[in-house]
């Protein structure tokens, strides 16, 4: 290793260059509670759509089926939009994009509608994660890179499974 750190001590430089690159930090973090909150969305979704929506099985699959047109068409506009806009405005573009799509989900009705909004708050991902691994690129270290990298997704994926235990318990209390 050319820091000549190993161990723990590799962690620590990897950890110590993390907390550095702040927009690097701040997007993993972001990124933490987005997959945090939409594992728990996932977790009671088809409830959500059979029980309160009263969709049929063909309805719950209609969703699924416009929920994927969306990701698709992200992930092959993703170079082009990260090369056109930039990483950061990628992210913050993409993080708000599905935010809203997630906040007006409740307020829809019709599986082409919910399909689309889920599409839309999935659909981004694919973008955000190419220009967090461009930023991160960009910024850190060749010889830290992966190290780099391991942390950023340990933060932002860690507690994922726990996501839906959590929105199960509440979803059974709020109801």
């Amino acid at each position: 290793r050319a820091s000549g750190a190993t161990g723990g001590g590799a962690v620590r430089e990897a950890w110590r260059h993390l907390r550095q690159e702040r927009g690097i930090w701040l997007y993993t973090w972001v990124i933490a509670f987005w997959n945090w909150t939409y594992a728990g969305v996932a977790a009671i979704v088809v409830y959500f759509y059979r029980h309160q929506l009263h969709f049929s099985a063909g309805e719950v699959g209609l969703v699924g089926l416009a929920a994927g047109v969306l990701p698709v068409l992200f992930a092959v506009l993703s170079p082009r939009l990260n090369r056109d806009l930039g990483p950061g405005k990628v992210l913050a573009g993409g993080i708000m994009l599905s935010g809203t799509a997630m906040l007006v989900l409740p307020a829809l009705s019709t599986p082409w509608a919910v399909g689309t909004a889920v599409g839309a708050s999935d659909g981004p991902i694919g973008p955000i994660f190419a220009a967090l691994s461009t930023m991160t690129q960009a910024r850190i270290a060749p010889r830290l890179y992966g190290r780099v990298t391991a942390l950023r997704q340990l933060i932002s994926m860690g507690a994922t499974p726990t996501a839906g235990l959590a929105a199960g318990l509440l979803a059974a209390r709020v109801g």
